[in-house]
């Protein structure tokens, strides 16, 4: 943890009041966890409507060197195992239609969860997962 880095004013108050908060599919290590890291930023998170969307499709990121940081510190390579590292603060969370095995055990964890093509190839990809993860406040 970050616990010496404070926020920027206001940001605290601004993610509580938020309708949505929205961690795309970023490296949960080098990405997501410093900022969640910041001083009053886990408990923000936990008073807001927060969606998630795996980085991980099957075991392997959707791009860059997530895999290699997850493993060094203890993570399961897996949509599961993102779940774990962000069940204290996920509402719903979106996984790719490959790893709808993991679906039952996630759900253990978070309260929704959402299977659909991640795998954003083309711009008709992007609008579908947009549309999906924004369907609550739509």
């Amino acid at each position: 943890k970050y616990n010496n880095v404070s926020p920027s004013p206001g940001l605290v108050e601004r993610v509580e009041e938020s309708d949505m908060i929205v961690l795309g599919p970023s490296n949960p290590i080098t990405s997501i966890w410093p900022i969640i890291s910041i001083n009053g930023m886990d408990k923000a998170l936990e008073k807001s409507y927060v969606v998630g969307i795996s980085p991980i499709i099957g075991d392997a990121p959707v791009s860059g060197p997530a895999a290699k940081f997850m493993n060094a510190l203890g993570h399961d390579v897996s949509c599961l195992g993102v779940a774990k590292m962000y069940k204290n603060f996920l509402d719903k969370f979106i996984i790719d239609i490959e790893d709808i095995a993991y679906k039952n055990k996630i759900e253990r964890l978070i309260p929704e969860v959402v299977v659909t093509n991640t795998n954003m190839k083309n711009i008709k990809d992007k609008m579908m997962l947009a549309r999906i993860t924004l369907g609550e406040i739509l």
